[in-house]
């Protein structure tokens, strides 16, 4: 009987300290795989959070322009144009809509109506962006009928980038107006008809709203 007591009381305590390791080296297995695992999932989490962008344009939806612009032709005229176009951005880069505008020279009227796009090359702060308006523009000059004729301007800018879906545009264009007019006139014998078409050139600064 005094063997069993000592024996046992020699395996007790190894035992015991078997007992109270064994969660020591289990805890430290798990916090290790917490660690391990915590990490990565929030660096994850703390790489995939971003504050969203007020300054880019983000399509798709609808966008709309608004453009002043300052005319010069090749025979030394001047004009002041004022422009609104609207229509859908499918995405930050592309636009398709349509507009009308006003040209005043000093004699001379035009009012083009026009299709309009317009690519941003890319999505940022400040954006170079290329666009087109094609169409027709009914005009009278001096005291003469209003005759159509047509129309075609492309533009080379700069977009600004203001808070939320606004921005400044600032560019340069060339524009085309060609003016139709039909005559008659007779010499004594016939009488002849016909039409002339006068076509007008310029350069223009142009600067807008976009929203």
């Amino acid at each position: 009987m005094a063997v069993c007591s000592a024996l046992f009381l020699m395996v007790a305590p190894v035992r015991a300290a078997k007992c109270v390791e064994a969660p020591s080296e289990n805890s430290s297995t798990m916090s290790g795989f917490k660690d391990n695992a915590s990490g990565p999932v929030m660096a994850h989490a703390a790489g995939s959070v971003s504050e969203p962008s007020t300054f880019h344009h983000k399509g798709p939806g609808y966008a709309g322009y608004a453009d002043v612009s300052l005319l010069a032709t090749m025979t030394g005229e001047s004009a002041v144009s004022v422009s609104t176009t609207h229509g859908y951005a499918f995405n930050p880069w592309l636009f398709i809509g349509g507009g009308v505008a006003c040209d005043i020279y000093r004699e001379a009227l035009f009012t083009p109506v026009y299709a309009a796009a317009r690519f941003t090359f890319i999505d940022s702060g400040l954006s170079p962006y290329a666009d087109v308006r094609v169409g027709f523009s009914p005009g009278k000059k001096d005291d003469s009928l209003w005759a159509m004729g047509a129309y075609f301007t492309p533009a080379l800018g700069l977009r600004f980038a203001l808070m939320g879906r606004c921005a400044l545009n600032v560019g340069v264009a060339y524009v085309l107006q060609s003016q139709s007019t039909d005559y008659s006139y007779e010499d004594g014998y016939k009488r002849y008809f016909g039409t002339t078409v006068t076509l007008h050139h310029s350069l223009s600064l142009r600067v807008g709203l976009a929203f």
